[in-house]
């Protein structure tokens, strides 16, 4: 993919063969994207980005705003992360197992390491990914075998990642692809991502008859997708992957 820059700012141009326009995006990560013609120059697009300078310095900074709201984890007793909508704050409990073992409470997440070990930052990182990855996996099936049953809409195959900017996809095919840190967010927005994607098995665009769909099974579906952009820089800074 081709990069030019503008002051300051590289911005990655993607062509496409028959696209007239040019259309540009800035991703919740901060990367700013062009599409544009393959006979577009870079005079020209070097121009149009001239044109949209205020749009792009605004949303660019409202990113770098959101970012320092909410710095990195520490992973330390007593931080707070969220768990299916809930802020809950780390307890470091002492136990004889060498293996750091996570646990939610209702009101709590319970890590249990040995007093007579020492644990890096990573290790404990490390312990608190693998237990939200589990947690989220198992409660994706959960949801996805349950409305897939009530929506008559079945996917032929179901995967999980960590990606940073989509919580879910749906391909040509049929298969979903699910982001397992859905487990940070809400119920009702795990299901509305749920509903989204299988309703993307009836329709692959986002017609009217789409959106249909997926407000019979989610008449709140708005909402529960703003929960999702609201703390996306959130659940970044946990590190998690």
């Amino acid at each position: 993919m081709q990069e030019i820059e503008f002051e300051g700012i590289k911005v990655q141009v993607q062509r496409r063969l028959f696209q007239r326009s040019v259309n540009l995006l800035v991703k919740p990560t901060g990367e700013v994207k062009i599409t544009a013609g393959k006979t577009a120059s870079v005079r020209y697009l070097v121009k149009f980005l001239e044109s949209q300078k205020s749009w792009l310095h605004k949303n660019l900074k409202t990113i770098l705003e959101q970012k320092n709201k909410y710095p990195k984890k520490k992973f330390i007793d007593g931080e707070k992360y969220l768990f299916m909508g809930r802020l809950l704050p780390i307890k470091f409990i002492e136990h004889k197992n060498k293996k750091i073992k996570v646990q939610i409470t209702s009101d709590e997440i319970l890590l249990f390491k040995n007093k007579s070990l020492s644990y890096s930052t990573e290790d404990i990182r490390k312990s608190l990914n693998q237990f939200y990855k589990n947690a989220g996996k198992e409660v994706l099936a959960k949801v996805i075998a349950e409305k897939s049953k009530v929506m008559q809409l079945f996917p032929k195959k179901v995967s999980y990642r960590a990606q940073k900017t989509r919580w879910g996809s749906c391909s040509s095919e049929g298969s979903l692809s699910m982001n397992w840190k859905l487990i940070f967010s809400p119920p009702e927005s795990i299901e509305y991502v749920v509903i989204h994607e299988l309703a993307h098995l009836r329709y692959q665009d986002h017609s009217q008859q789409f959106w249909s769909l997926v407000e019979n099974y989610s008449p709140d579906y708005k909402a529960h997708g703003q929960w999702l952009n609201d703390h996306l820089y959130e659940i970044e800074s946990y590190q998690f992957s």
